[in-house]
């Protein structure tokens, strides 16, 4: 079995992007990808936008249910190495490195873009999915 520390590592901010805004992103990405890999969909399934589509994750594009079912059947862990996020348009984009593993072993690896808006309150929502795979096993 693969060892490895899954989760979120390095994130780097936008310069224009306050110290306040900065540690409620942070702390909100930091807490959707535990929830995921705890497997805890109370946390990272309200982060989801039902219009959400995730593009290159899987051969074919996923949509909300699609996602879901990827994330859980079988269950999944996310590793973000490394992130930035920038603020465009009133939009969190992050961009980064990201690894996708089932029972240790890693079926995904690639670069992401993820579209965030804090729709209120520090209520952050994914509304696209991007990503450029370097490796990808697909079905899974």
């Amino acid at each position: 079995m693969l060892m490895t520390d899954f989760g979120v590592g390095s994130v780097k901010f936008q310069d224009s992007i306050a110290t306040e805004p900065r540690f409620a992103f942070r702390r909100w990405y930091e807490a959707w990808v535990e929830g995921v890999n705890l497997g805890n969909r109370e946390v990272w399934l309200p982060a989801l936008v039902e219009s959400l589509r995730v593009t290159d994750l899987e051969t074919d594009e996923l949509d909300y249910n699609g996602f879901i079912r990827y994330l859980t059947t079988p269950p999944k862990q996310l590793r973000l190495p490394n992130s930035t996020v920038v603020l465009e348009d009133n939009l969190y984009i992050v961009r980064g490195t990201l690894e996708v593993f089932t029972s240790g072993d890693m079926i995904f690896e690639g670069m992401i873009e993820l579209v965030v808006h804090d729709v209120g309150m520090r209520n952050f929502k994914i509304f696209d999915f991007t990503c450029y795979p370097h490796f990808r096993i697909s079905g899974i």
